[in-house]
């Protein structure tokens, strides 16, 4: 916390000894998971929203401008969404607001977790039910693609069978809490039919997936934008077997209710929004 606000750890102990001083209440208890906030700590996240934006309105007053702003931006984004959308975002990010840096690391299982406590601005994820304080702006869904090399013995093939798609070896783009089970929506959607296929290699690194599919006959599973991506290096995306129901996810920008009146921060989620539906 104390690294996020730029201060000390003991800079930052003496504040919150002071808050608390102030409001009466520990604010915080400790556990051997770490530090929980207390009720009154919990009352005062509901009210500071409005107290903010109304002092930020006293004391500013001046429109956002983003050409002048300077700032970190935290988002959890898995790889085969920022390799597509981080160059397209930083090319624009060059030309209206080149003060801002981006930091991006692969979304975790905590990741409603961290945008609570501030560890990250934005995750981009499945759209699923979450606690109140959690918003989402879905991206809409995600068509899923078959990849393999160019001369792989199934490129050639217009569509694939569930037989074909099963004979082969597969390499899993993993993505934390992506279903209940923790597995890709290809995995869930064989099990209820009782069947499996041989996965080689799970992991978040889409560029580990796409050199594995180089040297070897194993199979990938993806969004279009990752094939779109591969397409220029030597892998070809064919439709997902219709015996497989073709299972489109929904994806969304998830964000903490903190930064819902935060000018920079709803300023960079609109960007994203148009830089995602701009293809």
């Amino acid at each position: 916390a104390a690294e996020q606000l730029f201060i000390t750890q003991p800079a930052l102990s003496k504040k919150l000894k002071k808050l608390q001083d102030l409001f009466g209440d520990e604010l915080f208890s400790r556990l051997p998971t770490g530090l929980v906030p207390t009720p009154k700590a919990l009352e005062l996240e509901k009210q500071l929203p409005n107290v903010l934006r109304e002092l930020n309105q006293l004391i500013g007053g001046t429109e956002f401008v983003p050409a002048q702003y300077s700032g970190v931006f935290r988002i959890a984004m898995p790889e085969s969404f920022s390799v597509w959308l981080v160059p397209r975002l930083l090319a624009k990010l060059a030309k209206i607001a080149p003060g801002v840096t981006l930091r991006i690391e692969d979304p975790s299982a905590q990741f409603i977790d961290e945008l609570t406590n501030g560890r990250v601005d934005f995750a981009f994820h499945v759209v699923k039910d979450y606690p109140g304080a959690i918003y989402v702006e879905s991206l809409g869904g995600l068509e899923s693609r078959c990849i393999m090399r160019s001369d792989h013995p199934l490129a050639q093939k217009k569509l694939l069978t569930q037989k074909d798609f099963l004979s082969y070896t597969h390499v899993r783009l993993y993505v934390a809490k992506l279903t209940k089970l923790d597995i890709g929506l290809i995995d869930e959607r064989l099990a209820e039919t009782g069947q499996k296929r041989r996965v080689i290699l799970e992991t978040p690194h889409l560029t580990a997936c796409l050199d594995t599919l180089k040297v070897t006959d194993a199979l990938l599973v993806a969004s279009g934008h990752v094939a779109a991506y591969s397409s220029s290096g030597g892998f070809v995306s064919k439709p997902i077997p219709d015996s497989l129901e073709n299972p489109d996810l929904e994806v969304g920008i998830f964000y903490h209710r903190r930064v819902t009146e935060h000018a920079p921060h709803q300023w960079l989620k609109a960007l994203m929004l148009e830089v995602m539906s701009s293809d």
